[in-house]
């Protein structure tokens, strides 16, 4: 999900939820599309994430498994998975906001994301919080320029994306309009379109966005991973280097 956070897990403005299940649970379940429909809905309905979030996952990104952060079963996250019961709930945050232009008392615009696993979960499809964290930096990298910030964000329509797809080609309004046979005007009113919807201020930088390339890229994330092991915490500034640091 990407929505407003502040550093004390509370949501403001929701942008958009997606939920999907494992093509195994899928199979295993009848009603997996009615579940992951009611799931999307509890997420869009969630007001607070119930658990601490560090500081540092407001800038560099976090992934942790979330009892490592708080008591979330006794919170609504818990009631998001029914009717199943989670055995691990991993939550990985990044900010894919612009910093400069955000409102410090409405929070920070993140990524959120949940990996739910179940006891009947295979082994072998069981990634922990140090897998998320490498995958992070990437999910929020596409999720940034898929979804940018603004009161324009939308879905394009299918015309929009078949001008698109031709723009991406190197053909002109005119030749587009040729091919779709309509007039320069409605081809270049989609255009307008197309840079509003994908925050382009270009040609370029639009079939940039089109081919997945972002123009202005965010630095880099380098996530934070936690994790409890007996008596300790460890923590991963990064997937290949860690530094345990004792608990009190």
């Amino acid at each position: 999900m990407i929505a407003q956070m502040d550093e004390h897990g509370r949501f403001g403005n929701t942008d958009t939820v997606a939920v999907r299940c494992s093509d195994l649970e899928c199979r295993r379940s009848a009603d997996a599309n009615k579940e992951m429909g009611s799931a999307r809905m509890r997420l869009e309905r969630l007001t607070d994430l119930g658990v601490t979030v560090p500081g540092e996952a407001m800038s560099r990104g976090i992934a942790a498994n979330a009892e490592d952060l708080a008591d979330w079963r006794s919170g609504a996250l818990s009631r998001v998975w029914e009717p199943h019961t989670i055995e691990t709930l991993l939550i990985g945050i990044a900010s894919i906001g612009d910093l400069s232009v955000e409102d410090p008392d409405a929070g920070k615009r993140c990524l959120i994301v949940f990996v739910a696993l179940t006891s009947d979960s295979s082994p072998a499809h069981r990634p922990g919080a140090r897998t998320l964290a490498a995958l992070l930096p990437l999910i929020a990298e596409r999720a940034a320029l898929a979804m940018p910030p603004g009161p324009e964000i939308g879905w394009l329509t299918e015309r929009e994306q078949n001008v698109l797809d031709r723009l991406t080609l190197g053909r002109s309004v005119r030749e587009i309009a040729e091919d779709l046979d309509r007039s320069p005007h409605t081809v270049h009113d989609h255009v307008k379109s197309l840079h509003r919807k994908l925050s382009a201020s270009s040609r370029g930088e639009l079939v940039a966005r089109a081919l997945g390339h972002n123009p202005n890229p965010a630095p880099r994330l380098d996530p934070v991973v936690i994790e409890r092991a007996r008596a300790s915490t460890i923590i991963e500034p990064s997937p290949g280097l860690a530094r345990r640091v004792p608990t009190a």
